[in-house]
């Protein structure tokens, strides 16, 4: 599926920004990239979230943080992640609108999820 490549590009481009902010904890930050791209979202989301409350305030650890989420059906958290992404970073908020689509269509909403690609 196109949209599914798309997603897999966007946040392999958005890790390999990330892992330069990171070069304190680069182990750590390549153990969940690792983790992401093996599918097991669970250690890649804990190794993301460490990672912004270690300070990381940048769209990259959000992003993966809220798309380790919906990959884990956790779409109440993916949803409140991608709106923090919408609501702090401009460039990214045509990417977060779609996921929260995304979120909204998996969680039965299509109405809500209609206004958020009609916001893309």
């Amino acid at each position: 599926m196109p949209c599914v490549r798309i997603r897999i590009l966007i946040v392999a481009l958005l890790l390999a920004l990330a892992q330069g902010v990171l070069a304190d904890s680069a182990d750590d930050w390549l153990a969940g990239q690792q983790a992401f791209q093996n599918g097991d979202f669970s250690t890649a989301l804990g190794v993301f979230q460490r990672a912004r409350d270690a300070g990381l305030e940048g769209p990259a650890v959000h992003y993966n943080i809220a798309v380790c989420h919906f990959e884990l059906e956790n779409f109440e958290q993916a949803g409140r992640s991608f709106q923090l992404i919408a609501d702090r970073f401009p460039l990214m908020r045509g990417l977060a609108e779609y996921n929260l689509g995304l979120v909204a269509r998996r969680l039965g909403n299509a109405t809500a999820a209609r206004e958020h690609f009609l916001r893309v």
